[in-house]
């Protein structure tokens, strides 16, 4: 009895379906497509039932394909395995190498006060401080300077008397609060008083041009050499001269001398040409750089990562140094303030990513950016609500967004110093080979005139 009552049950359930399915009944003059495909899958279930259990009903209701002695379930197939990550060649071993070295050149070793101290090129940005009294901030070679011209100046401010007694000052014993005056490039220690007390009590009475710092009594450290050559000798390198320089560095070792070539087109003697690059030169829209994509499996080393802002132009750039496929890690260098303390200046930045999607971008969820953002001294607010470097390339979508970019003749040499540097996939990984992007040839491209 209750076999009649289920098949009589399936049967009506596909006289129904089909009825449907066949244009029996419409919503709206057809049938909605959600519906249509909901049907088709609880007929197609329905007969499949009924078949495995009255084989002979289903004979006779013609249920069963023609040429089948049974229903067939679709087996999936499996799917293939992820395509293998490319390998490095050995110029993008070189361009790495490169890269590093000159990393390497804006730290510097120095015995002070008995203990060795190992100094970072701290970060000068023309006018990043203002005033309404008309004054602005301006740094030693306007932040544009090589290391084989910093360090010497640095080399003179801390063997000079005022940085002797600053040293002394700092390292003394007990709860301190140095004060920078940016305008007189002069600091105060105060030892107590209501100052002491605001910033106990998380009060900043600073200014963008008058700095407050507490110290704790311990010794001397790196962060203090980094706030005195700062606040009072006014020297380091801005975003734009740090990445301008590694660029110039990796060129040379390829046979060109960015100086020379862009002093033609800029028409300026080569010595001049560091003082004009900036973040102008960076942008595609002049001509020297050209977008890429910034899936990660494009990226490559001397590839540069602007940030925008809010009126459209780019504000901060930072350099890749390297792309290790299968770890999942891209390590860039910026020089920057925006950072932890012990970071400010020229410092190395971490990307994660998952190795088995090369495909994603770098403002896809699952690619972690590392690199904390933080304001320049303790007590500082930043107006802007950014934790890591990601919140800073994904801000200002509306102005035009964060870039890739890479440097038009750099990549010319690169590709014909290897063909395969740009390419996606080498021969024999994955689905074959695959050609490297073409670039314009050297004498081919003219960038815009600034």
């Amino acid at each position: 009895m209750k076999r009649r009552i289920a098949k009589r049950a399936l049967l009506l359930l596909i006289t129904a379906a089909n009825m449907l399915l066949g244009g029996s009944w419409y919503l709206g003059g057809r049938l909605l497509p959600q519906l249509q495909d909901s049907l088709q899958k609880v007929t197609t279930t329905a007969k499949l039932l009924l078949w495995e259990k009255a084989p002979q009903l289903g004979d006779l209701l013609r249920l069963a394909e023609p040429g089948l002695a049974e229903p067939q379930v679709a087996v999936t197939a499996p799917l293939p395995p992820p395509l293998p990550p490319r390998g490095k060649t050995a110029e993008e071993l070189r361009v790495e190498g490169l890269i590093d070295a000159t990393f390497q050149e804006y730290f510097r070793g120095y015995s002070i006060g008995g203990r060795i101290l190992t100094v970072r090129m701290p970060f000068a940005l023309n006018g990043e401080r203002e005033d309404g009294r008309g004054y602005s901030q301006d740094f030693f070679l306007d932040g544009k300077g090589t290391p084989a011209r910093l360090w010497p100046y640095i080399d003179a401010v801390l063997a000079s008397r005022g940085f002797t007694g600053y040293a002394e000052k700092i390292g003394s014993p007990g709860e301190k609060v140095v004060a920078f005056s940016l305008p007189r490039r002069s600091y105060q220690v105060h030892t107590s008083g209501p100052l002491l007390e605001a910033l106990d009590q998380d009060s900043y009475p600073g200014t963008p041009t008058r700095i407050f710092v507490p110290r704790n009594g311990e010794p001397l450290s790196e962060t203090d050499v980094y706030n005195y050559l700062y606040a009072v000798a006014r020297v380091g390198v801005d975003c734009s001269g740090f990445t301008y320089y590694v660029l110039e560095s990796v060129a040379r070792a390829y046979g060109i001398e960015l100086d020379q070539v862009l002093g033609g087109l800029l028409r300026v003697p080569p010595r001049g040409v560091r003082g004009r690059i900036g973040l102008w030169f960076l942008d595609p829209a002049q001509g020297y750089t050209e977008g890429v994509a910034d899936r990660i499996e494009e990226l490559r080393p001397a590839d540069l990562i602007l940030f925008r802002g809010s009126d459209g132009s780019f504000k901060h750039s930072a350099i890749i140094q390297s792309i290790d496929l299968e770890k999942g890690i891209i390590r860039y260098l910026q020089s920057t303030d925006w950072a932890t303390e012990i970071e400010r200046g020229v410092h190395q930045s971490i990307i994660r990513f998952d190795p088995s999607r090369l495909g994603e971008s770098l403002d896809h969820y699952s690619v972690r950016w590392l690199q904390q953002v933080r304001p320049p001294f303790p007590g500082e607010r930043e107006p802007r609500n950014w934790r890591t470097d990601r919140d800073r390339y994904l801000w200002y979508p509306e102005a035009g967004g964060s870039r890739v970019v890479r440097l038009r003749l750099l990549a010319s040499a690169l590709a014909a110093a290897e063909s395969r540097f740009y390419a996606a996939r080498f021969p024999g990984e994955g689905a074959g080979p695959q050609e490297a992007p073409e670039q314009a040839p050297i004498a081919s491209w003219m960038p815009v005139s600034p």
